[in-house]
């Protein structure tokens, strides 16, 4: 993995940084988990192109794999989890 600077490479953790913030905010007003997972997903994606410039990366390319991996099935889950949820019978 090679380092980047540019400002595309600080732009995509930036803005997913901003994901997760709003996703645990989302979680603290409306006590909705699938929104903290969505923004927990974007914290790991945003973390991934980090760890390179922070120095020597000491996960391996499998072990970042396998995070994307986590980020991708934790946002699977909060979209199935949001369309098989029935909707509560009107009064």
């Amino acid at each position: 993995m090679s380092l980047c600077l540019s400002s595309m490479c600080l732009i995509k953790p930036a803005l997913c940084l901003v994901i997760l913030i709003l996703g645990f905010l989302g979680y603290v007003k409306k006590k909705d988990v699938d929104l903290l997972a969505i923004g927990v997903a974007f914290g790991i994606f945003g973390m991934i192109p980090l760890l390179p410039m922070m120095g020597t990366c000491i996960l391996g390319s499998t072990a970042l794999l396998l995070l994307k991996i986590l980020g991708y099935m934790l946002v699977i889950n909060a979209i199935f989890r949001k369309i098989t949820v029935t909707a509560p019978a009107p009064k």
